[in-house]
């Protein structure tokens, strides 16, 4: 390498500084660019990737936002119906607004299912679910202004101690026949009453009827009053409803060891408060069926109380069937 000259030395350097470039790009650069390459593509996709994840991800807000606006309208709907409809809580919510709003002497409460349509789905089928509607018809008097009222026995006729209160009885023999513009009273009333029990829950109480007759002098007052339910296999809500319509507002842990359902000829029970009070006579008047007993013993008990009154048969509930005396034997002879 000595002998070689300047010029063919720098030629050699000049090839070698030229392969090594050459390798150095070969090896080096060019790798590091397919590499690049690679990297940007990869980016490329992961960023198609992250873009298609994030349209899945506000989807998926988007949905559940959805879901939760039906749940929300569901629970709105739900909310509109009584979900435990019981006769039992409608009747006391019914006299008791009509009671809180001046009216109060009931005549008759009755209570009864409303039939209502079949749902059926899109493909024909019956729904599961249903609405129900329990109607209560109620018949209220006005008064004549002319008689006295009495309100639940008030006012009593009796003391304290269970004797006649002379001075009530005189002052309601006294007052009656003479017209009290203030004692005529209840057409307003009743009108109020149940305007304020449609206003109670618009959505499930609607007054389906109402009917206003003359009677003898005084009003004839009745109404039908319809609420309604919603028999829901899956209903996503709880009943928020806390009026006496939906859930019991009257009496509770009530006494009833006396009895509580039913009236005898005459009451023998002394944890009643009617013990000893027999029943309406003219509960009892005329011929009644009465399925459990013989025709014949149906009738005989008929002419009996009609000709000798309730109070003489029934006997307070111990009427004694006399019987004939015992025959004595003979005394014997001594001197047989």
């Amino acid at each position: 390498m000595s002998n070689l000259s300047l010029r063919e030395k720098a030629i050699i350097y000049l090839l070698a500084l030229f392969v090594i470039a050459f390798l150095a790009y070969f090896f080096g650069i060019r790798t590091l660019n397919e590499a690049y390459d690679d990297l940007q593509g990869q980016l490329v996709t992961l960023q198609q990737q992250k873009e298609y994840l994030d349209q899945l991800k506000q989807n998926n807000i988007d949905t559940e936002n959805a879901i939760n606006e039906v749940k929300g309208h569901i629970i709105e709907l739900e909310a509109k119906f009584i979900s435990d409809i019981k006769t039992e809580n409608l009747e006391q919510f019914v006299l008791k607004t009509m009671e809180e709003n001046g009216i109060g002497f009931m005549s008759s409460v009755t209570s009864a299912d409303v039939p209502m349509d079949v749902v059926q789905l899109a493909d024909g089928s019956r729904s599961p679910d249903s609405v129900i509607c329990r109607r209560v018809d109620i018949t209220y008097a006005s008064t004549d202004g002319y008689e006295i009222t009495q309100f639940n026995t008030t006012p009593s006729l009796t003391t304290e101690t269970g004797a006649v209160d002379t001075a009530v009885i005189q002052d309601i023999i006294a007052r009656t026949g003479i017209y009290d513009p203030d004692n005529h009273y209840g057409y307003d009333e009743f009108l109020e009453g149940l305007r304020a029990i449609a206003k109670k829950d618009p959505d499930c109480i609607k007054v389906a009827n109402l009917d206003v007759q003359s009677t003898n002098g005084y009003l004839t007052l009745t109404a039908s009053i319809e609420f309604y339910g919603a028999d829901l296999t899956n209903r996503i809500s709880s009943e928020t409803k806390t009026a006496g319509y939906a859930v019991w507002k009257g009496d509770k842990n009530v006494d009833t060891a006396g009895g509580f359902i039913g009236m005898p000829y005459f009451v023998v029970n002394p944890d009643s408060s009617w013990n000893g009070v027999l029943i309406s006579s003219d509960k009892v008047q005329g011929f009644q069926s009465r399925p459990f007993a013989s025709y014949l013993s149906n009738a005989l008990f008929t002419q009996m109380l009609s000709q000798n009154g309730l109070d003489a048969v029934v006997g307070h509930g111990r009427r004694v069937v006399s019987q004939p005396a015992p025959t004595e034997a003979p005394a014997e002879d001594p001197a047989a």
